[in-house]
């Protein structure tokens, strides 16, 4: 690096015919401007990355509406008919309106949204039909495997136990559905057959 400055210090003396004194204030003063001109630069380049970053980040918060709140499920429901159980809210309710008692209704504080949880009978030896465009593995609370069916407005939580299918579902247009997709999982995952059915 020092060579360098001599050189260059020694091509301004022979190109200017001025003094040593002169050739190193105007390199200093070289110096200094170059300093100040790549610190700017860094400086701008730093400040504009940051804001870049801050734009992607603001626009991915906006663009996710999702509801992040787990919900506090207090109350515990149970179906005498096929012995299962889920759990709501505090101020959600449960209404069996079914004419067979094979499930509930659930009222809950959410507006255009139907849920229910209720139980199927299959029949023996068959292959329960699950139509839909996109099915996955959804794991219940107790670590029970079962099956994550869905359409664009209306979702499937089954979780069958020899011959008895437990169905948590949930019907709404699809961004209320997205909306509140980390809720409707938590409750989902609370449906079960009691103890005392192998469950």
């Amino acid at each position: 690096m020092f060579k360098e400055y001599t050189v260059f210090l020694n091509y301004l003396l022979n190109l200017k015919n001025i003094s040593i004194e002169k050739a190193a204030m105007k390199f200093r003063y070289c110096l200094l401007f170059a300093t100040f001109a790549s610190f700017m630069i860094t400086a701008c380049n730093t400040g504009n990355s940051n804001k870049k970053e801050k734009s992607i980040s603001h626009s991915t918060n906006a663009g996710n509406n999702k509801d992040k709140d787990t919900l506090v499920l207090s109350q515990t429901f149970h179906n005498s008919r096929y012995n299962f159980s889920f759990k709501l809210p505090e101020g959600w309710k449960a209404e069996d309106r079914s004419i067979n008692g094979d499930g509930f209704f659930i009222k809950s504080g959410w507006e255009n949204i139907d849920l229910r949880a209720y139980a199927e009978q299959l029949l023996p030896d068959t292959n329960p039909n699950e139509i839909c465009t996109s099915k996955s593995v959804f794991i219940f609370d107790d670590n029970t495997r079962g099956t994550f069916c869905r359409d664009s407005t209306e979702w499937f939580f089954y979780r069958i136990k020899n011959d008895v299918r437990l169905v948590f579902y949930a019907r709404a247009e699809k961004k209320l559905l997205l909306k509140h997709e980390e809720a409707i999982k938590q409750l989902a995952a609370t449906l079960r057959l009691n103890s005392n059915l192998g469950i």
